[in-house]
């Protein structure tokens, strides 16, 4: 989920992918439709991209114990970014995707123009990460 701040608070999912740089830091890249009004940051602003994983309730009745209380399971990470949109075809797939049968390349141009007027891509060089792990100490089994 990226979650923007500017001209009121705003939650868009995205699909991404991780680009590691030689530094050992990294980029996230990604792209959503013109029409979405996250495509009005303007790029100076701090955002945040929230990573969840699948989570669950824990019943107090599947602990060995009868001394415990409701809780959950979940992970999660935090990454502050700053956007830069991306103007070029490096960030449409490039030679990331598609596996060795698929080839940018080979797309009619004026499909590809045509698939471009509707998207905006961006990188998102990570500024800072934030992980927490959630999970019961002494769970059994579900029945």
């Amino acid at each position: 989920m990226l979650i923007t701040s500017q001209g009121g608070l705003r939650v868009t999912n995205v699909s991404t992918s991780f680009n590691r740089d030689k530094d050992g830091g990294g980029s996230i890249w990604w792209h959503i439709a013109k029409s979405n009004k996250n495509n009005a940051s303007d790029g100076q602003e701090e955002c945040l991209v929230v990573f969840n994983s699948p989570h669950a309730y824990i019943s107090p009745n599947w602990y060995k114990t009868k001394s415990a209380v409701p809780t959950s399971t979940f992970a999660a990470v935090h990454v502050k970014v700053k956007l830069k949109r991306i103007d070029d075809d490096a960030a449409y797939e490039g030679n990331d995707g598609g596996g060795e049968n698929w080839d940018y390349s080979k797309l009619p141009d004026n499909y590809l123009k045509g698939m471009r007027q509707g998207i905006v891509a961006y990188e998102m060089k990570i500024e800072a990460v934030e992980g927490k792990f959630k999970r019961p100490r002494s769970q059994r089994s579900r029945p």
